[in-house]
């Protein structure tokens, strides 16, 4: 993963993770593993890129396990970038 995370940020890509404040209790290493993560309130999963593109986890209980769900709204890619930004 290493070469993979370099080739990426070699083309000017970058990553933010935010862990709650119990994983980071339950993971002591976790910034050692991560040092630039943030800890933090997280009251939803999501990926934001390029803050153009939201997706969000599907529902649990679907027969597809795994499912999640995008937008390009600009209102609801906003308020996620907003929310992480907040944390």
């Amino acid at each position: 993963m290493d070469h993979l995370n370099h080739r990426t940020r070699s083309r000017g890509l970058h990553e933010r993770v935010v862990f709650s404040t119990r994983h980071a209790h339950e993971s002591p290493l976790l910034t050692s593993f991560d040092p630039r993560c943030r800890i933090g309130p997280v009251h939803l999963k999501m990926i934001v890129l390029d803050e153009r593109y939201l997706v969000v986890p599907g529902p649990d209980g679907v027969a597809v396990s795994g499912s999640a769900y995008g937008s390009d709204d600009p209102d609801l890619v906003a308020l996620a970038c907003a929310a992480f930004e907040e944390a």
